[in-house]
């Protein structure tokens, strides 16, 4: 973004949807599940997304190329 913003997740058709991590040029963070770029689902801490992550990674070769994101990295 412009302003300063950073998001790090899933993408579907240009648009933020599924796991994702919001970082506000502030320094505040929002993770949870995006739907349709509306930050839908928060979730508990950031203990939790990184346990979302780490699964994901897990997972990462069962995935097709096209759904993979850059939590992978």
């Amino acid at each position: 973004w412009t302003i300063g913003d950073i998001y790090r997740g899933f993408w579907d058709d240009g648009v933020q949807h599924g796991l994702g991590l919001m970082i506000f040029k502030d320094g505040l963070r929002k993770a949870g599940f995006f739907e349709n770029n509306i930050y839908a689902s928060p979730l508990r801490s950031m203990d939790e997304f990184d346990e979302y992550v780490s699964n994901i990674k897990k997972k990462a070769n069962l995935l097709p190329s096209s759904k993979k994101c850059c939590l992978l990295e």
